[in-house]
Parts: C-alpha cells; sequence; structure tokens
C-alpha cells in the first residue's frame, strides 16, 4: 500500500485531522499525533511536545487548516525539513474521480453545493468534500473513476498544499479577508492561485476586478459575466447562456442578489465543461433553495422582516447582502471579531440604521454612518435594538463582516441564535 510502514505526523485534531488519522491508519501507516489543546486520539501515538520529537524519521506531517502555518511549532518542523502537507492534499492524490474545486472569498458553499445538485440531477455518483464540512480523506475511498467530485477550497487548506491537480477550478472572487493570517493581500491571492495553477480548466469572474486581471495571465482563462458575452456563462436577454444556449430565465432563480447570480454562470459553466445536458442544469438551479445562514429570511413580524446572512464574516459580502435589499429600509446589525479590515464602504450604502456589538462593535461605531446608530455588548442586546430601531416595511439584515469568534463557536451558531430570537420575538417572550 502507498503509505504501508509510512511514518507521519498528524498536527490538529478536529475533524479533518482525524479523518486523516483513520485514513492513514487504514493504509498501513505508523502515526504520532498533536494538538495544541487535545491530549488523547486513537489510532496514533500522541506527542506531547513537538521538540521531543525525532523528525529525521517523520516521512511527512499532515497539517490541519486551523493550526497557524507561522506558529513556532510550524517553524520547528520546516527548520527540521518535514515535508508539510494538508488533509485536503493528502485525500486528493488519491482521487480517481473528475475533480471540480471551488475557491474564492465569498460564494463557496453555496456554489459547491449548487454544482453538486447539478450533478445528482444529471445522474452522476457525485460527491461533495473539502471545507464545505467533511473531509477528503473520509470519502475518497467511496469515489471511482468516471465519478464527480466537487472539493471547496479555502486558503487556510492551500498554506500547506503543494499541488492539486483538477479537471476544472474556478476562482469566483477575491476580497479583503483573513488578512490577519495571510497578512497581505499578495500572500492571499498566491494561495487561491495555486489552487487554479493545477486544473485543466481555468474559470474566473469577468465582473470582480481581482479575478478578471488574474485571467489575463493566462491564455486558455475561461470566464464568466453578467455584462457580456464571455467563452463561459453570460446572461442575454434576461437568459443565462452557454455558447449561445439558453440555459434558464434569470427569473427562475431563486437566490438573492447580483452576487447569487455570479455563483449561478460559475457553476453553469463548471457543469458545461463536465458535458452536463441543459435540462439537469436548469431543474437543479430551479429547485435550489438558499443555504442556512446566507440570505435566509427567518421571519416576517409585523411587516418585518428578519434575515439570517451570518455567514458574511468579510466586507464585501455585508455589501453584497445589502444590494439584494437596496430598495429597503436597512437596519444592520454589524459587529463581532474583527480581522483588521476597513468597514467604511459598507456606510456608502443608505441605511435607516446600524447596530454595532460585540468584541469590535465599538471600532465599528466610530465609523458608522446611518439615520440612527446604536452600540449594544452582545448579539440579543443587538437584536433587540435592531427591532426597535424597525418599522413596518423594514429588513433587520444580520450581515456581522465579522468573524463570530468573541461570542460564538462558528457563524453557524451566530445564525442559530439569531433566528431563536427571531422565535422568542414572535412569541412575544
Amino acid at each position: 500500500m502507498k503509505y504501508d510502514k509510512k511514518i507521519v505526523l498528524v498536527y490538529g485534531l478536529g475533524t479533518s485531522g482525524k479523518s486523516a488519522i483513520n485514513f492513514l491508519a487504514d493504509n498501513g501507516a505508523l502515526l504520532y499525533a498533536y494538538d495544541d489543546k487535545k491530549s488523547v486520539v486513537e489510532r496514533a501515538t500522541m506527542i506531547k511536545n513537538l521538540t521531543n520529537l525525532n523528525t529525521s524519521t517523520i516521512d511527512f506531517a499532515v497539517i490541519s487548516p486551523g493550526v497557524d502555518i507561522n506558529s513556532s511549532n510550524i517553524n520547528f518542523l520546516k527548520e527540521k525539513d518535514v515535508h508539510l502537507k494538508s488533509e485536503l492534499e493528502l485525500g486528493l492524490e488519491n482521487l480517481k474521480a473528475k475533480l471540480f474545486c471551488i475557491t474564492g472569498t465569498n460564494g463557496k458553499t453555496t456554489c459547491v453545493n449548487l454544482l453538486n445538485s447539478i450533478f445528482l440531477q444529471a445522474g452522476k455518483n457525485s460527491k461533495l468534500f473539502g471545507n464545505v464540512g467533511t473531509p477528503v480523506t473520509s470519502v475518497v475511498k467511496e469515489m471511482h473513476k468516471g465519478d464527480y467530485a466537487v472539493c471547496e477550497v479555502s486558503s487556510f487548506q492551500m498554506e500547506t498544499t503543494t499541488n492539486i491537480s483538477s479537471f476544472a477550478s474556478v476562482l469566483l472572487n477575491v476580497v479583503q479577508d483573513h488578512l490577519d493570517r495571510h497578512k497581505t493581500m499578495e500572500n492571499y491571492i498566491a494561495l487561491k492561485l495555486k489552487l487554479l495553477n493545477g486544473a485543466k480548466y481555468k474559470v474566473f469572474n469577468a465582473d470582480d476586478e481581482i479575478s478578471y486581471n488574474l485571467s489575463k495571465n493566462y491564455s486558455n482563462a475561461i470566464l464568466f459575466s453578467k455584462h457580456g458575452k464571455v467563452n463561459g456563462a453570460y446572461i442575454k436577454d434576461n437568459f443565462v447562456c452557454y455558447k449561445k444556449e439558453k440555459i434558464i430565465n434569470v427569473n427562475e432563480i431563486n437566490l438573492l442578489g447580483d452576487k447569487n447570480l455570479e455563483n449561478v454562470l460559475a457553476c453553469i459553466t463548471l457543469a458545461k465543461l463536465g458535458k452536463i445536458k441543459n435540462g439537469a442544469i436548469k431543474k437543479a438551479i430551479i429547485n435550489f433553495k438558499p443555504l442556512k445562514h446566507r440570505l435566509e429570511l427567518v421571519d416576517v413580524i409585523d411587516d418585518v422582516m428578519f434575515v439570517d446572512d451570518s455567514k458574511s464574516t468579510n466586507i464585501s459580502s455585508t455589501l453584497c447582502a445589502l444590494q439584494a435589499f437596496k430598495n429597503k429600509n436597512i437596519i444592520l446589525m454589524l459587529g463581532g471579531r474583527g480581522k483588521n479590515l476597513d468597514f467604511s464602504p459598507i456606510f456608502e450604502n443608505k441605511l435607516s440604521g446600524v447596530v454595532c456589538f460585540g468584541e469590535c462593535g465599538l471600532e465599528i461605531l466610530s465609523s458608522a454612518k446611518a439615520e440612527r446608530i446604536a452600540y449594544e455588548e452582545n448579539l440579543s442586546k443587538a437584536f433587540f435594538k435592531a427591532y426597535e430601531m424597525s418599522r413596518p416595511g423594514s429588513v433587520v439584515l444580520l450581515s456581522p463582516a465579522c468573524a463570530s469568534f468573541d461570542e460564538f463557536t462558528s457563524y453557524k451558531q451566530r445564525g442559530d441564535y439569531f433566528a431563536s430570537l427571531v422565535r422568542k420575538l414572535k412569541m412575544g417572550d
């Protein structure tokens, strides 16, 4: 077997790390494991201090995406010339299926779910994995030649990935995000391009400035656009088209906002490259529903819409949410843990009210501009303040433009809590 008797260190024991251990153990590897917080794991020998490890015996180390590659432990491994590998790369180097990869700052999860739905609608044996929540190593043994594989790829995963060979990969967009980790936009962009470089078909968004400019470096780039005919999917006469074929009327798409329209164009481009018929593409798109915490309408109370967009953890994503409700009276809930980003573009939009909250709420408050502005220390207080500001016809929009980790374990928990507050309000508690 490929990994039989190989000695491997797995650093980070979250979902991907544990999956890597099981995959490697099933294939005969001898395993060490290390985690900054956890001390017990099955099928591997736990290491309490990496500096005590005899690194000369290690064939390679699998690094989980949650591990900071600038940490002293990772620097130690680099100094000892230990080959670092992501769980993503470990899984994909064993994949036999036709691989479609999706990366970008915003829209990845919506895209991979929609593309996977298209493939399933077309009768393909397709699986969805990667940054979306399912480790590659947990499903790779179930996939065979002729199957379709859809992978969401994050910049964190690419930090310890040397190369990925895919059938097609798309760069949806690039805006400022994760600079607290990647330090510069140049570093962030380089990680995204590392994925595209290994693709047979390289797909870019002509409507995103950075993605479009990067496409100019590739003579074989494929573009999609809302604004004019390109060599990928485009819009003409209110239809999404591909090489003069009409795929679907824009009015049949059940996703809000221009950014989601770009997501649909990206998926249609990838599906057509994968030889999927138009009927299957159209049916899958019509039946596709918005994912949780992404411009999700929770409820309407007293003619006030409550929208959960907790997944918006950066400025660009929040700007897209505002665009989707541009003709409404918006009460925006904004805050959480910051990422060293500039919030001023948000306040170039007309807002009926802004409620800043959380760890960086006061920082946002200092630059906020709206008809009414308030600060509350946590999400619960911010919610009821936003409702107090609302009037019939308003949209109370949770689109924080920040990470959730000051008060919650994830954007999902934050969104679920917002929904529970809506239910509480409706019950009159």
